[in-house]
């Protein structure tokens, strides 16, 4: 009797699990869907019949969105600044990490609690501080722009990159040192392979916060061959008119990226945020 209740109960909250992974699924997957297939439709289709399927697959849309609209050039801008801003923040939270984690120094409990903070510090709460301090520093903004997307990524990736040295068992270390390792090679052929899972988790949400952001971009970037691909989703949204055929091509294009990190990336990212969890 008791294992037969056992069985009902385990078959319960399976079906409940499957049941509540399916409805967020659904909740994800048709939204991107209805987007998609309403890319090929006309403005009047789209008004016309929203759900149905649309009656010929046109790229007129998309042709017109990279042909009279700058959409190529603001998605390499796009392209330039995440991949930059994730290079930047990689190479100096990896070793920031390890010095943090594995070397004796008075102040890194307190450098980290400093660095961590920057979890619990909107970068929007910092935009006008961050906008005056550009202006007197005068350096370009598209630079200024970079170095503020890889400082925005950092407190997180140094999180996860410490979480994860934590849980590695030191006895590598000691003994690469022990036959002559030094500091910089030690990192680069010892603990780096053993932490590309946490890195790669590193890389992708880094380049996810940098692809998405609107606000920064649209605060420090004047020069139109300059700006990025959410900022140029913008034109097609006016106070009295939006063209909807237009809008939903771009967001196509914009969410292809994000896409494809996570299909082909999300082992590494589960594992990445898994990494810390049991200590060695």
């Amino acid at each position: 009797m008791s294992e037969s209740v056992s069985r009902i109960k385990t078959n319960f909250f399976t079906f409940l699990y499957y049941l509540i992974s399916l409805t967020f699924s659904a909740i994800i997957i048709i939204p991107i869907i209805f987007i998609f297939f309403s890319s090929f439709k006309t403005e009047t289709e789209i008004f016309s019949s929203p759900w149905s399927l649309p009656q010929t697959f046109s790229m007129s849309t998309y042709r017109e969105i990279f042909l009279n609209y700058n959409m190529g050039n603001y998605f390499i801008n796009s392209i330039f600044y995440a991949v930059t801003g994730c290079a930047i923040c990689l190479a100096l939270t990896f070793p920031a990490s390890y010095a943090i984690c594995r070397m004796r120094w008075k102040a890194r409990n307190i450098a980290l609690s400093y660095l961590a903070s920057g979890l619990m510090i909107p970068i929007h709460a910092i935009l006008v501080p961050l906008y005056i301090f550009v202006n007197r520093i005068q350096i370009p903004n598209k630079a200024a722009l970079i170095f503020i997307y890889a400082a925005s990524t950092m407190p997180t990736a140094l999180f996860l990159f410490v979480g994860n040295l934590k849980s590695l068992p030191v006895s590598i270390e000691e003994a690469a040192i022990i036959d002559g390792c030094s500091i910089p090679n030690l990192l680069v052929r010892i603990v780096l392979p053993l932490s590309k899972s946490v890195g790669a988790s590193v890389a992708v949400f880094s380049f996810l916060n940098i692809w998405n952001d609107l606000m920064l971009a649209l605060v420090f970037l004047s020069n139109e061959l300059d700006k990025t691909i959410q900022v140029g989703i913008m034109r097609f949204m006016d106070t009295y008119f939006t063209n909807y055929g237009y809008l939903l091509s771009a967001i196509i294009v914009a969410i292809i990226p994000t896409i494809l990190l996570f299909a082909f990336l999300s082992k590494q990212i589960v594992g990445g945020l898994t990494a810390g969890a049991i200590k060695e």
